[in-house]
Formats: C-alpha cells, structure tokens, sequence
C-alpha cells in the first residue's frame, strides 16, 4: 500500500510543503488538513457516533466520528466524500450535508485544520461502517454527548468533542 502525502500548510491554507502521514505524525506536526464528518438524524437531535478500532495505532478504542487526512492535492469537500464511503459505504450525494465550519489548531485547540461537515441520515438506516477502522458505533443525543464531553472519563479521539464545542 502507498502512503498518503499530506499537505503541510498555514494558517491561510497555503501548502508549505509535502510529507508522508508516518513523518508527519512522527513528528507531531499539527499543521496538516484534515475532515470530520458529524452524522446527525433529520431533526438534528442525536448524533451517530464510533469507536475506533483497538487495532488503530492513533486513539485506539475512543469516541470518534467518521473522518481522515486530506491528501496532498485533495480539497476538503472531496476528502469529506472519500472518507465517508472509504469508512460507512455511503455515497454522500444521495443525502443531505453541508459545511459546518472550520478548526484552526491555533484557535480551537484541534489536532490539525479541519473541516466540519455534518451528514444527515436516517437512524433506523443500516450503515455499515468499516470494522477495520471502527470497533462499534451507537447513536447519542446531544445532552448526552454533552455531559460524556464535560466529564472527560471516556477516551476521545483529539478532535472529536470539537464538532459539539464550536458547532452544537
């Protein structure tokens, strides 16, 4: 398998230069691009959320949403439709999404730049998400995602709470 090239870049988006993810992560390097995609049901009321992997060598067995680096070259909004049939199998063009906002890691305190989409899906919808990336996944409300965010006794993912900080 090829690595993915990450594009290092500034606080305008301006690509400063060009790394494979491993040296990028090795080096803790906060500066690379990446999506969130926030699944919510019609009304907005409950938020479908995963656990990663135990396997997975970043944040294994934490609260997360669906997600990933953009790629070198890549835009958000095209890393935010890989991402999204890469890790759940939906084609995000049969449903209804838009653009949240953005994180800035000196603003936000997130782990990277990151685009915030939110996906609206149907709950009682069957969606498949990629056992290697995703242990389970369960559907909370926003109270209660709240209160699991301010007690911080479960493990999450680094930017996971972000979406409901700055955006809920």
């Amino acid at each position: 398998m090829i690595e993915e090239m990450l594009d290092l870049v500034d606080d305008a988006g301006n690509v400063l230069e060009v790394l494979p993810r491993s040296v990028v992560f090795a080096q803790k390097r906060n500066n690379f691009r990446l999506v969130i995609a926030v699944f919510v049901n019609h009304d907005r009321t409950k938020f479908l959320v995963g656990r990663r992997a135990l396997s997975k060598k970043e944040s294994p067995g934490a609260l997360c949403h669906i997600g990933g680096c953009v790629e070198a070259g890549e835009s958000y909004e095209d890393a935010f439709k890989r991402e999204v049939m890469e890790e759940s199998g939906i084609d995000v063009s049969r449903y209804e999404w838009r653009l949240m906002g953005h994180l800035n890691p000196t603003k936000h305190d997130s782990r990277g730049y990151v685009a915030v989409y939110e996906l609206v899906v149907d709950p009682a919808q069957a969606i498949e998400w990629n056992r290697e990336d995703f242990e389970d996944k369960q559907w909370y409300s926003h109270d209660e995602l709240q209160q699991i965010i301010a007690q911080k006794s479960v493990l999450m993912a680094p930017n996971f709470p972000k979406p409901h900080i700055y955006f809920y």
